[in-house]
């Protein structure tokens, strides 16, 4: 085994809770829970969402530290490098999978249907602002693929601040994301609507949460809590509590119409930040001691 290489089984497992949490919630669809007969159920479902800013998260954070690492080493890092294994990591499987549900929707209408604006969004990784201007696709399967468009974005960012800027561009960047996340959380809270809102789709919007990401593994590295089991569960249930606050009583929610006001959205948002930089931390930190 290469004893350079950074590769934490503590992270897979992260990856398959926020994993979780979107099916939970995308589950629905198919198996509405009615909120009157199990209030904290349909609740707890809804708030699975939430696994996808927790995914963001992690992807900074695991890219930032995979970067740094080699730049600490090397003196600089290999941009196209990085750029292929992101490619083919990410592309043959999303590019399967888009063009497979493309191919169906030809021969099914239960898929629902594709244009060519849906398909150069979706080819050229812009689909999640496709969706802020043109609602959700007709074609219920790609809209959850606006994710990979929002990662794809910051791929394409991280190593070029990196390479040029160095760890304090990363810092800049970071605090940069967060201004632009909360003028554009302000601006949706100004501008309610009844219909639909591209807020939850915003790459400004959550950007915040790879900023977050970025600065925990440049301030972070190296530091445990020495925490105790009872503790950890405290904690995991705390960040919980958080993103039930942040989608009962600040209303941030996927889908759902934005109708926060200010302080709504404000403390909502970060509730929901503070909640994934809780949950984050706890299954990291708990897990580090089996596989250390």
């Amino acid at each position: 085994m290469n004893k350079d290489r950074y590769y934490k089984p503590e992270l897979d497992i992260l990856r398959l809770v926020a994993f979780l949490f979107v099916f939970f919630t995308h589950r629905m669809d198919l198996a509405p829970i009615d909120a009157a007969t199990n209030y904290w159920g349909y609740h707890i479902s809804l708030v699975g969402v939430f696994g996808v800013p927790l995914f963001f998260f992690l992807s900074a954070f695991l890219i930032t530290e995979l970067l740094t690492k080699e730049q600490d080493q090397f003196g600089t890092i290999n941009i196209k490098s990085f750029y292929i294994r992101r490619i083919l990591r990410i592309w043959p499987l999303y590019f399967s999978f888009f063009f497979g549900i493309v191919f169906i929707t030809h021969f099914s209408k239960n898929f629902g249907f594709v244009t060519t604006n849906n398909l150069l969004a979706y080819c050229f990784f812009y689909g999640n602002w496709y969706i802020i201007f043109h609602q959700w696709l007709p074609c219920y399967p790609l809209n959850p693929l606006w994710s990979i468009s929002v990662e794809e974005q910051f791929y394409l960012l991280l190593p070029l601040i990196l390479y040029y800027l160095g760890k304090k561009g990363l810092k800049i960047f970071s605090v940069l994301s967060f201004i632009a996340a909360y003028f554009t959380i302000v601006y949706y809270a100004l501008h309610p609507t009844k219909g639909f809102s591209g807020e939850w789709t915003n790459s400004f919007v959550q950007f915040q949460f790879f900023g977050a990401g970025i600065l925990v593994s440049i301030f972070c590295k190296g530091w445990q809590p020495k925490w105790n089991g009872s503790a950890r569960v405290g904690v995991f249930m705390a960040g919980l509590a958080c993103w039930l606050i942040a989608s009962i009583f600040c209303k941030i929610n996927a889908d759902a119409p934005h109708l926060s006001t200010i302080p709504q959205a404000i403390g909502g948002w970060l509730l929901v930040l503070v909640g994934g930089g809780v949950v984050f931390p706890f299954i990291i930190w708990c897990l580090h001691e089996k596989y250390a």
